[in-house]
């Protein structure tokens, strides 16, 4: 994502045992010239940790 839109996102690392999934959205605004976005990024902690 950092290289998609050439800036650095802030996150926290989460732990590998969770026992359920856990949703943990993240809200930027962006800007670049005359172009505004508003990206939400949604980390699913936990997700693919039983495999």
């Amino acid at each position: 994502m950092n290289t998609l839109f050439n800036t650095t996102f802030e996150t926290e690392e989460a732990s590998h045992h969770e026992e359920c999934v856990r949703l943990r959205p993240q809200t930027y605004d962006l800007q670049e010239s005359n172009v505004h976005l508003k990206l939400t990024i949604v980390d699913a902690v936990g997700f693919g940790d039983q495999i």
